[in-house]
């Protein structure tokens, strides 16, 4: 609890706090936007790969409110091609790619318009390529217990 503790600190606020299965950064801050890639390495030699981007906007009214925090909203935006489950909730980007609605032979891999999921309110479950990412939005909801998929 003690480094969930430090990680809400270190990132200020508006800070949210995620938790993952991530050799390099297993907890870490979200003080501002950040791309996370997830990997499934096989034995055969083959690997699954997936990225997000999580995203954090200011609400509009947050300019003249003094409550800053809470006018702080995070999303998931998704990659085409990309599935991510949130909460037990499956959403799929399957939108063509600019490239290929161009019939260019190099697809950049470019959305024709952003997949966001959100806002993440409270405590979520990110599950990409299945593998689980804990979303807590405030320090509040370190102790979440409430039922949050059927």
């Amino acid at each position: 609890m003690q480094n969930f503790l430090e990680k809400f600190h270190a990132g200020g606020p508006d800070a949210a706090v995620v938790a993952s299965r991530s050799t390099a950064q297993p907890t870490f801050s979200l003080d501002q936007d950040y791309h996370v890639q997830v990997t499934i390495y096989r034995e055969d030699g083959t690997d699954d790969a997936a990225q997000v981007n999580t995203i954090k906007r200011t609400a509009p009214a947050a300019e003249n409110d003094n409550d800053s925090a809470s006018n702080i909203k995070f999303f998931t935006e998704l990659s085409p091609n990309t599935s991510v489950t949130v909460n037990g909730r499956t959403y799929v980007n399957d939108a063509p790619t600019r490239a290929l609605e161009r019939n260019l032979d190099v697809d950049t891999g470019e959305a024709e318009s952003p997949f966001y999921v959100g806002p993440l309110h409270r405590y979520i479950v990110i599950e990409v390529l299945s593998q689980p990412m804990f979303f807590f939005r405030g320090r509040e909801d370190l102790g979440f217990t409430d039922k949050i998929a059927g």
